[in-house]
């Protein structure tokens, strides 16, 4: 606007000044709103990924717990040492073979220790059948995808194999998706079984919990291999 068109005309001058000034502040309300909804996002992808980057950290810096079986109760004689995040809870199994559970602050991502022990050891012709990937398909669970196994690993000098899935189901009217890592070794009578699984918190993507499963699955393979069991070199 110039000079002689705000002396002509006056209240065109007025209007267009305060539409101006109304337009400004929508603007920068706008950008603000931007902002923040931005701060907001970025707030919440940290805080998705917090939990998981802790324990992964606090593994790593040594700060752990050891839980130590001492034989007593489903581990059925096997004494097995396991070092978790300290940060993790350890809660008492409750269901049959499952003689630990541990799981991380916020419950979305738990790792079990089951143990079976069976009546004769297993043979070398058995172990060399199981430890293939064909062998450890075999304890996938009903109805989950496969994606990768390998069954070619050692854990205290014994044959080991690891398997890699994901599984879905609805319980009472909640879905349950879970991305899966599950380390399998056979010591004398006794299968172990160490489960590690990503679970999906509510609402949440499947895609979301496979982010998070990929965030924290070096600490699945550093957890596993601080197994100890007693005796087993002598």
């Amino acid at each position: 606007l110039n000079k002689k068109h705000i002396l002509d005309k006056p209240h065109m001058w007025f209007i267009q000044l305060l539409c101006g000034i109304k337009t400004n502040r929508l603007q920068i309300m706008k950008q603000k709103l931007i902002i923040f909804t931005l701060f907001l996002f970025s707030l919440s992808n940290v805080y998705s990924q917090t939990e998981e980057t802790k324990s992964l950290n606090e593994y790593n810096s040594g700060k752990t717990e050891k839980y130590s079986s001492n034989g007593l109760g489903k581990s059925q004689g096997l004494k097995i040492h396991y070092k978790y995040p300290r940060s993790w809870k350890s809660i008492e199994g409750e269901r049959p073979h499952v003689i630990r559970k541990f799981a991380q602050s916020d419950n979305y991502v738990l790792s079990i220790l089951l143990v079976n022990k069976i009546e004769e050891e297993f043979t070398s012709q058995e172990l060399n059948e199981f430890f293939t990937t064909e062998g450890l398909k075999t304890i996938l669970p009903n109805g989950a995808s496969y994606i990768s196994s390998n069954p070619n690993l050692k854990i205290e000098g014994l044959k080991a194999g690891s398997i890699e899935f994901t599984n879905s189901a609805t319980r009472m009217n909640r879905y349950f998706y879970s991305h899966n890592l599950n380390y399998v070794f056979i010591y004398k009578k006794y299968f172990v079984l160490v489960q590690f699984m990503v679970v999906n918190k509510p609402n949440e993507s499947n895609s979301s919990v496979n982010e998070r499963y990929n965030k924290i699955e070096p600490l699945f393979y550093q957890m596993f291999n601080s197994i100890v069991i007693d005796y087993i070199w002598e």
